[in-house]
Protein backbone atom coordinates (compact mmCIF):
# COMPACT_ATOMS: atom_id res chain seq x y z
CA UNK A 1 0.00 0.00 0.00
CA UNK A 2 1.16 3.52 -0.74
CA UNK A 3 -0.30 6.99 -0.23
CA UNK A 4 0.17 9.15 -3.34
CA UNK A 5 -1.97 12.28 -2.65
CA UNK A 6 -3.40 12.68 -6.16
CA UNK A 7 -5.84 15.10 -4.54
CA UNK A 8 -4.35 17.15 -1.70
CA UNK A 9 -6.07 18.49 1.39
CA UNK A 10 -5.46 22.02 0.07
CA UNK A 11 -7.33 21.14 -3.15
CA UNK A 12 -10.20 19.67 -1.15
CA UNK A 13 -10.37 22.78 1.06
CA UNK A 14 -10.37 25.05 -2.00
CA UNK A 15 -13.12 23.03 -3.66
CA UNK A 16 -15.21 23.06 -0.46
CA UNK A 17 -14.84 26.85 -0.26
CA UNK A 18 -15.97 27.26 -3.89
CA UNK A 19 -18.76 24.66 -3.85
CA UNK A 20 -19.70 23.95 -0.23
CA UNK A 21 -22.99 22.25 -1.16
CA UNK A 22 -21.32 19.63 -3.42
CA UNK A 23 -21.83 16.05 -2.33
CA UNK A 24 -19.21 14.18 -0.33
CA UNK A 25 -19.63 10.43 0.11
CA UNK A 26 -18.02 8.28 2.78
CA UNK A 27 -18.06 4.56 3.46
CA UNK A 28 -19.95 3.16 6.41
CA UNK A 29 -17.45 0.37 7.14
CA UNK A 30 -14.12 1.70 5.88
CA UNK A 31 -12.39 5.10 6.03
CA UNK A 32 -12.66 5.75 2.26
CA UNK A 33 -14.37 8.94 1.07
CA UNK A 34 -14.89 10.80 -2.18
CA UNK A 35 -16.21 13.96 -3.81
CA UNK A 36 -17.63 12.75 -7.13
CA UNK A 37 -17.57 16.31 -8.55
CA UNK A 38 -13.76 16.23 -8.13
CA UNK A 39 -12.98 12.64 -9.12
CA UNK A 40 -15.92 11.73 -11.35
CA UNK A 41 -15.80 8.30 -9.68
CA UNK A 42 -18.74 6.30 -8.40
CA UNK A 43 -18.01 2.73 -7.36
CA UNK A 44 -20.80 0.19 -7.68
CA UNK A 45 -19.55 -3.18 -6.51
CA UNK A 46 -22.78 -4.72 -5.24
CA UNK A 47 -24.06 -6.84 -8.11
CA UNK A 48 -27.60 -6.22 -9.26
CA UNK A 49 -27.83 -2.73 -7.78
CA UNK A 50 -26.80 0.78 -8.69
CA UNK A 51 -26.06 1.48 -5.03
CA UNK A 52 -22.73 3.34 -4.82
CA UNK A 53 -20.05 1.71 -2.69
CA UNK A 54 -16.44 2.20 -1.65
CA UNK A 55 -13.78 0.08 -3.41
CA UNK A 56 -14.35 -2.70 -0.85
CA UNK A 57 -18.14 -2.70 -1.30
CA UNK A 58 -19.18 -0.71 1.78
CA UNK A 59 -22.38 1.27 1.34
CA UNK A 60 -21.93 5.05 1.34
CA UNK A 61 -23.34 7.91 3.36
CA UNK A 62 -23.43 11.41 1.90
CA UNK A 63 -23.48 15.04 2.93
CA UNK A 64 -22.19 18.47 1.92
CA UNK A 65 -18.45 18.89 1.43
CA UNK A 66 -18.37 22.29 3.16
CA UNK A 67 -19.77 20.84 6.39
CA UNK A 68 -17.61 17.70 6.10
CA UNK A 69 -14.38 19.73 5.80
CA UNK A 70 -15.37 22.06 8.64
CA UNK A 71 -16.10 19.15 11.00
CA UNK A 72 -12.85 17.41 10.04
CA UNK A 73 -10.86 20.55 10.78
CA UNK A 74 -12.60 20.92 14.16
CA UNK A 75 -11.64 17.34 15.16
CA UNK A 76 -8.38 16.32 13.42
CA UNK A 77 -7.44 13.90 16.20
CA UNK A 78 -10.41 11.70 15.22
CA UNK A 79 -8.23 10.44 12.34
CA UNK A 80 -5.37 9.30 14.56
CA UNK A 81 -1.81 10.45 15.08
CA UNK A 82 -1.50 11.97 11.58
CA UNK A 83 -4.86 13.77 11.79
CA UNK A 84 -5.93 15.43 8.54
CA UNK A 85 -3.03 13.78 6.71
CA UNK A 86 -4.71 10.41 7.38
CA UNK A 87 -8.08 11.79 6.24
CA UNK A 88 -6.50 13.03 3.00
CA UNK A 89 -4.87 9.61 2.52
CA UNK A 90 -8.33 7.98 2.65
CA UNK A 91 -9.65 10.13 -0.23
CA UNK A 92 -10.50 8.26 -3.45
CA UNK A 93 -7.35 7.43 -5.39
CA UNK A 94 -4.88 8.61 -2.75
CA UNK A 95 -4.19 5.10 -1.45
CA UNK A 96 -3.05 2.60 -4.04
CA UNK A 97 -2.29 -1.06 -3.74
CA UNK A 98 -5.69 -2.63 -4.24
CA UNK A 99 -6.47 -5.05 -7.06
CA UNK A 100 -4.30 -4.12 -10.07
CA UNK A 101 -2.82 -1.34 -7.90
CA UNK A 102 -6.05 0.65 -8.14
CA UNK A 103 -7.71 2.74 -5.46
CA UNK A 104 -7.85 0.96 -2.12
CA UNK A 105 -9.58 1.50 1.20
CA UNK A 106 -8.68 0.43 4.71
CA UNK A 107 -10.89 -0.38 7.67
CA UNK A 108 -9.38 1.89 10.32
CA UNK A 109 -7.54 5.16 10.81
CA UNK A 110 -4.78 3.19 12.54
CA UNK A 111 -4.18 1.33 9.28
CA UNK A 112 -3.90 4.62 7.33
CA UNK A 113 -1.56 6.04 9.94
CA UNK A 114 0.61 2.91 9.72
CA UNK A 115 0.87 3.26 5.91
CA UNK A 116 1.83 6.93 6.33
CA UNK A 117 4.49 5.96 8.89
CA UNK A 118 6.04 3.49 6.42
CA UNK A 119 6.06 5.94 3.48
CA UNK A 120 7.84 9.11 2.52
CA UNK A 121 4.78 11.25 1.78
CA UNK A 122 5.06 15.01 2.01
CA UNK A 123 1.50 16.10 2.84
CA UNK A 124 0.20 19.62 2.59
CA UNK A 125 -1.79 19.57 5.83
CA UNK A 126 -0.89 20.55 9.37
CA UNK A 127 -2.26 18.82 12.42
CA UNK A 128 -3.59 20.92 15.26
Amino acid sequence: MEVVYRITWAQIQAFAARKPKSIVTWAMHTCWWNVPDITNVWHTLIEGTALPTCPRGSVLMQGEIGKFVAKAEEHPTHYGRHGLQALAAAFEGNLTGGILNQSASLESWDHYNDVIDKGTEKPDVKNN
